[in-house]
């Protein structure tokens, strides 16, 4: 079985002309390729969104990551004996989309429980030298 990851149009280019040299039939599987989270991204979960959590209700930022896991990231999968039970999920494997859309599902339980209104990511300013988030 041969594996084709495209990422150009050069790539899509090599990849037909490769279709083209095989007989028929072919059985073809296509699956995206989302980008792995970014270092931005991971300090606005961080270092905006799990921090003023914690200032507000006096927890440390750790701890408020472990709540959300908890809330939010957990799945009920197979352990590599087939054994099914719930598993916390590490956030170090989200891609780009999935860990906005859990800083969005954090965000919206903040706003809703508490009250704190987060700002989105293009309304504040995150870059490294501005902070760093403390566990």
């Amino acid at each position: 079985m041969d594996l084709f990851v495209i990422r150009s149009k050069k790539s899509l280019q090599q990849f037909t002309e490769l279709l083209k040299e095989r007989r028929l039939p072919l059985k073809v599987m296509l699956q995206t390729i989302d980008p792995k989270r970014t270092i931005n991204e991971n300090d606005y979960l961080f270092g905006i969104v799990y921090k003023m959590i914690a200032e507000h209700t006096g927890q440390s930022v750790l701890a408020v990551h472990e709540a959300y896991k908890t809330l939010f990231n957990i799945e009920y999968s197979p352990d590599k004996n087939g054994n099914w039970a719930l598993r916390l999920k590490s956030t170090t494997t989200f891609s780009t989309m999935s860990i906005m859309e859990y800083a969005e599902r954090v965000r919206a339980d903040a706003l809703i429980d508490m009250g704190i209104n987060i700002p989105l990511p293009n309304e504040c300013f995150v870059n490294e030298l501005v902070f760093k988030h403390e566990m």
